[in-house]
């Protein structure tokens, strides 16, 4: 019984070598995200911009739209909630944030709110497919941001990890930012 044993386990060890290699592949793939974002809520959604850096890649501009704003609590200077911001790097590449955020001070009479936000990364389409990750988001929005009671803007940065990038850490995919924007005029 002892010969058969022996006999099996190189065979055991290469076996488990390849069962293992594609999870630290996955684990490899995984680098750090920043980005800062700037948005404005002419309607039901916010509508901004942002510079996105992977791991040590050149920065990626993106246009993003965030909706599907979901309430679970709006009490006095408190407000929580959920929601769903498609990140678009242009040519059919996107992805997703899921996020989860607490808002205080919302009812202050500046006008300014404080907003932390956490959240996965999912559903990426074209080079951003099979990407996965999480993300941390501090920021400040509401009318006092703009000076326009009815135009909102939003500040903010992202921290976190995100995997499966693939192509996009070594392509030079840096894009250009669109001229300014109206809204951003000085006054």
């Amino acid at each position: 019984m002892l010969k058969k044993v022996s006999f099996l386990l190189p065979f055991g060890a290469v076996a488990l070598f390849f069962l293992s290699a594609p999870i630290t592949r996955a684990q490899d793939s995984c680098v750090a995200l920043s980005s800062v974002l700037h948005a404005y809520s002419p309607v039901d959604a916010w509508v901004g911009e942002a510079w996105w850096i992977f791991g040590n890649a050149p920065p990626l501009y993106t246009k993003e739209v965030t909706s599907s704003t979901g309430y679970e609590k709006q009490d006095g200077d408190v407000w929580i909630g959920t929601e769903k911001t498609t990140v678009d790097f242009g040519n059919g590449d996107t992805f997703q944030l899921i996020t989860r955020w607490i808002s205080h001070h919302s009812n202050d009479n500046t006008g300014v709110a404080e907003v932390t936000e956490v959240g996965t990364i999912t559903n990426g389409t074209g080079k951003f497919l099979n990407v996965s990750g999480v993300f941390f988001s501090p920021g400040t929005f509401g009318p006092g941001m703009s000076g326009d009671q009815n135009t909102w803007l939003w500040l903010g940065s992202r921290q976190g990890t995100i995997c499966g990038l693939g192509s996009v850490m070594t392509a030079n995919t840096a894009a250009r930012p669109p001229a300014r924007q109206p809204h951003l005029k000085k006054r």
